[in-house]
């Protein structure tokens, strides 16, 4: 299923169906504990949704990165969702207007928490691939902390509305994560995504894999390009 086809069946569900559903069950429900359930949900489907939505757009842009994608130096990278584009410090004045209620959503979720902080960036995914590269820039990510251990990623994005967020929480890979970031800190790297695969580069222009040793990514990486220079912008600019 595409990713604009996964959205549209999202959007397509009929609420009534579910309020139905709900009312067939007449005990009390625990607010606190179904907070809990649905930040669970949301932790499933975030990385996708996030996916997709960095894809979204037109022409080009609309299927850039795919799923064998490479980095692509020769196309331009298109910004999307330039009229509601998410600037760092409103994502952080958000952050910490919300902090307590992701609090209690990681609490109700099982995550313990004692001392809660954002990291002092947030970056925009880019996108990379044959079929070009797009950046949405009315998305943000974060990663939270409990005092320095990586806790949960999230999510920002504005819109009409206002902004949201989405945690994800959870991750197997999660220390993994925050060593390697920890192994470059003080360096201004800069985050992408080649296809599927979500890397960064350094200064010195490596390219690095966040979650695992991909060996179809290790192949596309060419001798002589200048990645790091290509694909550094303000918004996927981060320091550690």
């Amino acid at each position: 299923m595409k990713g604009a086809d996964f959205i549209q069946n999202i959007n397509e569900i009929d609420l009534d169906l579910i309020e139905g559903a709900a009312m067939q069950k007449k005990k009390k429900i625990n607010p606190v504990r179904f907070a809990g359930v649905m930040a669970a949900c949301l932790c499933l489907v975030v990385g996708a949704v996030f996916g997709i939505k960095a894809l979204l757009g037109k022409d080009i842009q609309s299927e850039a990165g795919g799923t064998d994608g490479k980095l692509n130096v020769t196309a331009k990278i298109v910004l999307t969702g330039t009229d509601y584009a998410l600037s760092q410090e409103e994502a952080k004045t958000y952050l910490e207007s919300v902090k307590s209620g992701i609090v209690n959503e990681l609490t109700a979720s099982g995550v313990q928490v004692k001392d809660l902080n954002f990291s002092p960036w947030g970056v925009s995914i880019l996108r990379s691939g044959d079929k070009g590269n797009s950046m949405a820039v009315d998305w943000r990510q974060f990663n939270a902390y409990d005092g320095e251990k990586l806790i949960a990623i999230i999510d920002l994005c504005k819109d009409s509305n206002g902004i949201h967020h989405y945690i994800a929480f959870g991750g197997l890979w999660f220390d993994e994560y925050n060593a390697l970031l920890k192994s470059h800190s003080g360096e201004e790297l800069v985050m992408i995504y080649v296809g599927d695969v979500q890397a960064f580069v350094t200064p010195d222009n490596e390219v690095i894999c966040v979650l695992h040793d991909d060996d179809h990514f290790k192949e596309s990486i060419e001798e002589g390009k200048d990645y790091y220079q290509y694909f550094k912008q303000e918004q996927n600019t981060f320091v550690p």
